[in-house]
């Protein structure tokens, strides 16, 4: 059999897993808070020197810079949660979601029936 994983090992790359998705997603949503709060204070301090079309100009420019920051969380940490993902190694199955559940209950892969994790 090719590679698997003893039940120490998957349990540490599960925690490993999960803690790099969690702190990526607190710093996307904290940077995200502060981001929209810079951008409505750059909003407010500028709108008293601008004529309307300036405005909403500034207004619509702001907004994109907004939403081009987000959107790179956003990919960042999906790319994050793919690389972290376990894979089965024989069939390269990802294991997460019902997979990783039904893997760390049975040590089998839910795809093949291969063996995930050697007791």
């Amino acid at each position: 059999m090719n590679n698997v994983y003893t039940r120490e090992e998957f349990n540490q790359r599960r925690l490993a897993a999960k803690q790099a998705i969690r702190s990526d997603s607190i710093f996307a949503a904290v940077t995200s808070v502060f981001v929209g709060l810079g951008s409505l204070g750059f909003l407010q301090w500028i709108n008293p020197i601008l004529t309307r079309p300036e405005r909403i100009g500034e207004s619509l420019a702001t907004f994109g810079f907004f939403i081009i920051i987000v959107g790179w969380m956003l990919i960042d940490l999906q790319k994050t949660s793919h690389q972290a993902v376990l894979t089965y190694p024989q069939c390269n199955t990802p294991l997460e979601g019902d997979t990783e559940r039904i893997a760390a209950a049975t040590s089998r892969c839910k795809k093949c029936g291969g063996l995930v994790i050697a007791e």
